[in-house]
């Protein structure tokens, strides 16, 4: 039986010595050692991972010797928003880049919401003045877009064998990434509005841009968008494509020497394309990611609609399909964060559907 933890924190500077990569890497390897912990929790992190002692510290403070939930608790705590990026693959994909790289990063740990002054392009808040001039002012906070903390939360349910065996430590945090990455990259690049739990998609009162079609319908739709967002980008490093990868294939292939970045999101339908302004990006975070291991819990397995086990009635409704982790030898990690987004201009997202002929 599992033993049950208390929550612990996972400090920021410990974080900040070791490096993300690092951490991120200690973050599941201690997730390992909790799942498969036989009742000697150090024992059992030196045959897990030999030699990280910041992975075993994290198990060991988050393990205790009582015994009978199954459930590590909120195990431990970790940076939020640069070990998002690491752990869902960096710059390498689209969320990790956007951000690594977002206009105005925040932490929303101390409050629920941020104003952030929006976008000015007019230059008109910087003149030179004679002596005793009148200097001009500009009150930013009076034209702002609003940051709202929001909660992110995924359980992802594995056998006892994996924890058990040796792959774990690589088949864990590719999971733990691909569900996170793609998840919030889907949300992020749609065009839901914020409905007080998620933040708003990009693309949220964005109306489409008309696709070109023809022989040269690829450069066409690549300059109309860029355009669109260009006055706000300001120059060409804050001009990004988020395509979906069978285009941004496609793009790779047939223009090699174009300048702007190009990610790939399968979080898009295929032929979407979005050109966004990263300088007008806002990405708030707070100052833990909470996991926990438990294999003595029912759940809900519906990932679209979860709702209660049971909810009263008449008749009573019941959850379906419900799934004993006790019982099929199963155990559950949980991950929760804080993460959310808003653009500081209306004119940062330009997007359409592609008719580029094959």
């Amino acid at each position: 039986m599992t033993r049950s933890p208390n929550a612990i924190g996972f400090a920021p500077d410990y974080s900040a010595r070791t490096g993300n990569a690092n951490t991120v890497k200690s973050i599941f390897a201690a997730l390992h050692g909790l799942g498969a912990n036989d009742g000697d929790i150090a024992r059992t992190m030196e045959r897990i991972a030999p030699g990280n002692r910041q992975a075993a510290d994290i198990a060991t403070r988050a393990a205790v010797t009582a015994l009978g939930t199954g459930s590590s608790g909120d195990a431990f705590k970790s940076t939020v928003l640069s070990d998002i990026a690491t752990m869902v693959g960096g710059r390498a994909t689209a969320l990790g880049y956007l951000i690594e790289n977002c206009g105005v990063p925040i932490n929303l740990t101390s409050h629920e919401a941020e104003n952030v002054p929006m976008i000015s392009t007019s230059g008109n808040g910087v003149q030179f003045i004679p002596p005793a001039g009148v200097i001009p002012a500009r009150q930013d906070t009076l034209d702002a877009v609003t940051v709202a903390r929001r909660k992110v939360g995924v359980i992802t349910v594995f056998t006892e064998d994996l924890f058990t065996g040796s792959n774990a430590g690589v088949i864990l945090p590719r999971v733990a990434a691909e569900d996170l990455k793609l998840g919030c990259e889907k949300q992020m690049l749609d065009g839901i509005a914020d409905n007080g739990i998620r933040p708003p998609g990009f693309r949220d009162g964005v109306s489409t841009t008309i696709a070109a079609t023809g022989v040269n319908a690829m450069v066409a739709d690549l300059t109309n968008l860029g355009s669109a967002v260009a006055t706000i980008a300001g120059d060409l490093s804050n001009i990004v494509f988020v395509a979906h990868p069978i285009l941004a294939l496609r793009i790779s292939i047939a223009l090699p020497l174009f300048k702007p970045v190009v990610l790939a999101s399968a979080g898009l339908l295929p032929n979407e394309i979005i050109c966004l302004a990263i300088n007008a990006l806002v990405i708030a975070g707070g100052d833990e990611i909470r996991f926990s291991v438990s294999d003595q819990t029912s759940l809900h397995m519906e990932d679209a609609a979860p709702t209660d086990i049971g909810i009263a009635g008449t008749p009573p409704v019941v959850a379906s399909p419900v799934r004993s982790l006790m019982q099929t030898r199963s155990k559950a990690v949980r991950m929760i964060l804080n993460l959310s987004w808003a653009l500081r201009s209306p004119n940062a997202v330009a997007w359409t559907t592609a008719a580029w002929p094959t």
